[in-house]
This record gives structure tokens, sequence and C-alpha cells, in this order.
């Protein structure tokens, strides 16, 4: 066995024998209206999207459990997605993973890792609710 990673014969050909890539992609609801703040230069959109994931444990019994991504999606993409999508909408988002690391005012270290979004696609609407024009 070799000590160095292969590589998919239809990888691009790099100096090293493998390649980091952080994209991100996945399908999930989302958890809360979209939130507008501003910088100087951009809007920033932060929402939450809730992930569900069901499998059979041990015992054969069905089993749910959620995962909670928080999303961050910058510009007029991201005005887009906050004017576009609701509170129990049905979406995929796809973008990179980022560590937001900083200390809190008991001194402790503290990270988040979030999903910094580039796509969207809204996969269905809450139920009850109409398509947008």
């Amino acid at each position: 066995m070799s000590d160095t990673p292969s590589t998919p014969s239809n990888a691009p050909a790099s100096s090293k024998p493998w390649n980091d890539q952080n994209h991100f992609k996945c399908r999930g609801r989302i958890g809360n209206k979209p939130e507008v703040r501003s910088t100087r230069k951009n809007p920033v959109i932060s929402c939450t999207i809730y992930i569900k994931n069901e499998y059979d444990d041990a015992n054969q019994k069905r089993v749910t459990k959620t995962t909670r991504v928080p999303v961050t999606m910058f510009g007029d993409k991201g005005m887009t997605f906050a004017n576009e999508v609701s509170k129990g909408d049905y979406v995929e988002i796809e973008g990179r993973l980022q560590e937001n690391a900083w200390q809190d005012a008991q001194g402790q270290k503290r990270s988040r890792l979030e999903l910094v979004a580039s796509k969207y696609q809204v996969v269905q609407r809450k139920q009850g609710q109409a398509q947008a024009a």
C-alpha cells in the first residue's frame, strides 16, 4: 500500500498528489426568514438551513436527526435569495465552508462553521405558500 494519496484519473494535474477542495452542496428547509445586514459595500444575508437525516438504528427503529447549518450570502445574489425564500421552503444550496473564530466576553475561544453560499435553487415551496411570480 502506498503512502501517497491517489487522485482520480479525471482530476486536474497538480504539483502535489492531492488537491484540497472546499465545495459543499446540500438540500434542506429554510429555518428562519433570511436576515439582511449591510457592510460598507455589500448586503450580507444570513439564515439557517435544516438538513434532516433519517436512518434505522440497531433495533430497526426509525431515527431522525436534524443538522442546522448557518448560511451566509453576499451582494445582489444574496438580496435576491432573501426576497425569494421563506421559512419552510425546501432549497438546494452550494458554496464553501468557512470557519469563523472569535473570543467571547469571558475570554473563551469560540468558532463556528458556516456555509458561504454562491448558488441556490428553490426546490419546493412550503406547503400552502404560493409560487413567486
